[in-house]
């Protein structure tokens, strides 16, 4: 994948272009930080 960024001098209005590639990493459902659904219990969430 590749990420094109445009800068623009607020003084003379030339534009620059700056490509970045990368590889995007996929992380497992089980290794988020947060569970994918959240548990709510008798109407409130629980904790």
């Amino acid at each position: 994948m590749m990420i094109a960024h445009l800068f623009v001098c607020p003084n003379c209005t030339r534009t620059q272009r700056q490509d970045t590639d990368f590889t995007p990493v996929v992380v497992p459902a089980d290794k988020l930080a947060s569970p994918r659904f959240q548990v709510i219990d008798g109407g409130k969430r629980a904790t």
